[in-house]
């Protein structure tokens, strides 16, 4: 009686060690799916942030060497001409 008992037991212990593998299993598998599926989207994401990042360094370096060959086209200066006008101070009032 005592080894039919057991022997009940460990066939117990058995089907839920393999149900919950075969669990375990399933999540993992899924997981790293979506990871992998995620880790494409980094990789297009930051593809496209080293092509912004090198079409604006290349931007600024022209810009760097257009104002050395042209000094005088400030652009500061041309700002100036587009702003408004500042408004005149107030007057202090009298006593």
């Amino acid at each position: 009686m005592k080894s039919n008992l057991l022997k009940n037991v460990l066939d117990w212990v058995l089907a839920t060690g393999v149900l919950l593998s075969l669990i375990f299993s399933a999540q993992f598998y899924f997981r790293t799916k979506e990871l992998r599926t995620l880790n494409l989207t980094v990789q297009a994401q930051m593809a496209q942030f080293q092509n912004t990042r090198q079409i604006l360094n290349l931007l600024a370096s022209e810009t760097a060497e257009y104002n050395k060959a042209h000094p005088d086209a400030n652009l500061t200066r041309i700002l100036e001409g587009v702003r408004p006008a500042a408004a005149p101070a107030a007057k202090p009032a009298g006593k």
